[in-house]
């Protein structure tokens, strides 16, 4: 990504802490430069620091009886006369020295250095000019941004590069995140695996063990790539069980075997798999169909999806014979969900041989085969399957308990609840959060999910998290581990979001169909709209966090200041002002409570004299002397007492 594609200045950065949010963006050698003048300030408040410190020590630690006239050795002293004087006094030296200073001034002067030396060296670290490669914002100039774009314009190649990204920098085995942190992969959000959950299917066909499970992740738009104020998260999941293959497998006159998952009332429903046995043991045949199988000589990941349900791919018809009426091609009547959308991915092992055995639902094998005197294990079945379904719901507002029901991807842009959100924004005129809300949601239910990247790949995905090696006999030879069909789910399920956030970098120059919220996406509105805040890795960038920056040097600023005399001078003017000031107000405060204290002491005095006067009682010349005392109506007049007369209080 060349300099001019990137936003630098001051940018505000919604997914960081709210200290950190406001980034300042600059080129490696303005960042250097930058950095280079702060050391340098860093250095010149170090000196002010020390006359600072000189004061202190002159006040607090040094000599109490002073001659008149005499000159104070402290504030004349240098650090490093400072310290030297505190080596020579540690090695119990003779020194001719009229004046005593003592060893907390060159215990202060290398406190001071070594910490402003650590200031200057961790200060930038500490305001983001780490290792780590910065978090950077695209320009908001949308033609630049537009001729910029080096990723690929097809989702097939998208795809193939989001394999390529997981394998080099997520995978178990991968580089390290210094290596990969300059691509989209630089962030990985956490993936929830949910184990033990129900079928998601209405129909018998989920195998009793191991039991379904879930993968769910919790997405901002940062983590999709796209900087946005609006507050809204996207709650992504993918449920999958392994499947009973027996009522998927039928027999035709032509090609004998096959394994389908459309409707079984087609005479040969699509889409399907030709088979070479009956894939048993099950009701169609008690034999072991891996060790018959004779064509290929590895791993054949293959998923079956419904073309209809995809979003973004127009119905595909059939014609039916009787009728000759277009139909539309229908999942079978067990995988049927409504709130979901629905796929098979299929394994066909072919001459792969384990190196143990092993019970997983994609990867079984169980038949031991000697060969030259080690064990290998073939698998069990022909083609094994795990179906799964995908759904999603988008939340707004913290802490996101506002969220829609889960639905299938495709029904994200005609969901009530979200229909519902953009008209309230638009009638609390929020139309600019709606335009930031809706096409990120609108791109992502197109591009990131697992359907979608298996509809980019052809339908034949590659293994993400399985270890190959071919053998001396020409077969693959692989060593895999428990719960191995969980990792490749989850491998799939990470690369869609890579597949995601390569086709939001991709949306700025490409021409596609209209959109429903306002324009038309290769309006150049749209485009500017995108193009502007899409977060991308850059490591010819350096970033600031602004608001620590201004922090540091305003202390800075500040100490360098009160270090000269006239404003160390007026500074404890004003604080002297200000102690007086306060003192008066704490006069008044309690002269105040004293009066409302008396004040009602005098009301309890009154309605006794009145009761007793009611009584026919009177009242006592001395509580008639105490209640006429000046003292309760001047508050002018100092307050007497027998110890303390003449003093005022």
């Amino acid at each position: 990504m060349s300099p001019m594609e990137v936003h630098t200045g001051l940018w505000w950065h919604n997914a960081l802490p709210a200290l950190s949010r406001w980034q300042l963006t600059l080129t490696d050698n303005q960042a250097f430069a930058f950095m280079a003048v702060v050391a340098i300030f860093v250095g010149f408040t170090q000196t002010r620091f020390w006359i600072i410190l000189q004061h202190a020590l002159d006040r607090w630690a040094g000599p109490q009886l002073q001659l008149p006239g005499s000159e104070r050795p402290i504030k004349k002293l240098s650090q490093a006369q400072a310290i030297a004087r505190l080596l020579r006094s540690s090695r119990h030296s003779v020194t001719t020295d009229m004046h005593y200073v003592p060893p907390s001034c060159g215990i202060a002067a290398i406190s001071n250095i070594v910490g402003f030396l650590a200031l200057g060296a961790l200060l930038p670290w500490g305001l983001g000019a780490s290792v780590e490669t910065p978090i950077v914002q695209s320009s908001t100039n949308a033609t630049q941004c537009q001729a910029g774009w080096t990723n690929p314009q097809s989702r097939f190649r998208g795809a193939q590069l989001a394999q390529s990204l997981y394998s080099q920098c997520w995978a178990e085995k991968a580089n390290s995140y210094y290596q990969c942190s300059n691509t989209v992969a630089g962030s990985r959000p956490k993936v929830v695996v949910n184990a033990n959950v129900s079928c998601p299917f209405p129909g018998d066909i989920c195998q009793a063990a191991p039991s379904p499970i879930s993968l769910e992740h919790d997405l901002s738009a940062s983590d999709l790539g796209v900087n946005t104020k609006a507050d809204y998260r996207i709650k992504h999941k993918l449920t999958c069980a392994p499947l009973k293959t027996d009522d998927f497998i039928a027999n035709s006159s032509d090609h004998g075997p096959f394994f389908f998952i459309g409707d079984p009332n087609w005479r040969k429903p699509d889409p399907s798999i030709s088979l070479e046995t009956s894939n048993g043991p099950n009701r169609h045949s008690t034999a072991y169909s891996g060790p018959k199988v004779t064509t290929g000589s590895g791993f054949r990941v293959k998923t079956l999806l419904i073309p209809d349900q995809r979003p973004g791919r127009q119905h595909v018809h059939v014609n039916n014979n009787s009728s000759h009426s277009p139909l539309q091609l229908q999942l079978h009547p067990s995988l049927r969900l409504r709130i979901a959308q629905v796929f098979v991915v299929t394994l066909r092992a072919g001459g792969t041989k384990y190196m143990s055995p092993l019970r997983d639902p994609l990867f079984a094998s169980h038949d031991v085969t000697p060969r030259r005197g080690f064990n290998l294990s073939v698998p069990d079945f022909e083609l094994t399957a795990v179906g799964c379904a995908e759904q999603y719901t988008v939340c707004n507002g913290h802490p996101y308990n506002d969220c829609e029901a889960w639905h299938m991807p495709n029904r994200l842009q005609s969901s009530p609840w979200l229909q519902s959100l953009q008209q309230k924004l638009v009638e609390t005129r929020q139309q600019a959060t709606a335009d930031d809300i809706f096409p990120v949601l609108n791109r992502f239910r197109e591009t990131g999910s697992v359907d979608a990247y298996f509809a980019a790949m052809g339908g034949e995905p590659k293994l993400l998290a399985t270890p190959l090696q071919w053998g001396s006999n020409g077969y693959l030879t692989t060593r895999l581990s428990a719960n191995q069909w969980i990792k490749e789910l989850s491998a799939w399920f990470e690369t869609s979001l890579l597949c995601a956030r390569i086709e939001l970098l991709d949306v700025a120059k490409r021409t596609l169909p209209r959109t429903s919220w306002g324009w038309q996406r290769h309006d150049p509105r749209y485009r500017h709209d995108v193009c502007n805040r899409l977060l991308l890795p850059s490591e010819d960038h350096t970033n600031i966090a602004f608001t620590p920056l201004l922090i540091a040097l305003s202390t800075l600023a500040f100490v360098s200041l009160i270090s000269y005399d006239p404003v160390r001078n007026a500074a404890g003017n004003v604080v002297a002002v200000s102690q007086r000031l306060l003192a008066y107000m704490r006069l008044a405060v309690r002269s105040a409570a004293r009066l409302r204290h008396r004040g009602s002491l005098r009301s309890w005095v009154d309605h006794f004299q009145a009761l007793r006067s009611w009584g026919g009682g009177k009242t006592p010349a001395s509580a008639q002397r105490h209640s006429t005392s000046p003292l309760e109506f001047d508050p002018v007049r100092p307050i007497v007492s027998g110890s303390n007369v003449g003093r005022t209080t």
